[in-house]
């Protein structure tokens, strides 16, 4: 049986991200396939932040970084720079 779309995306943005060091459960990684689906080249720190925001809350719903993007500060914010540049570098893939 042929494997879907969804799971061909989730393949691809598990190596690239594998290749880049960074770690990430199915569920977070559906969330960035989805920002670069509905979002491609223009994703922004503030989507990454949305996204892991709403996998944390099941997690930790208490975590300290559960708050808006513009309320965290500028170094906390930059902790998601190396996951927008792993969407906008799978959304560059996904289209010609």
């Amino acid at each position: 049986m042929e494997e879907n779309y969804i799971v061909q995306l989730r393949e691809k943005l598990y190596q690239l991200a594998k290749k880049r060091g960074l770690k990430m459960d199915l569920q977070l990684l559906d969330f960035y396939i989805l920002i670069a689906l509905l979002v491609g080249k223009e994703a922004t720190n503030e989507n990454v932040h949305d996204a892991w925001a709403l996998w944390q809350n099941d997690k930790d719903p208490v975590h300290y970084s559960l708050k808006p993007f513009k309320e965290l500060s500028k170094d906390v914010q930059l902790l998601d720079t190396p996951y927008r540049d792993l969407i906008i570098e799978f959304a560059s893939k996904l289209t010609p």
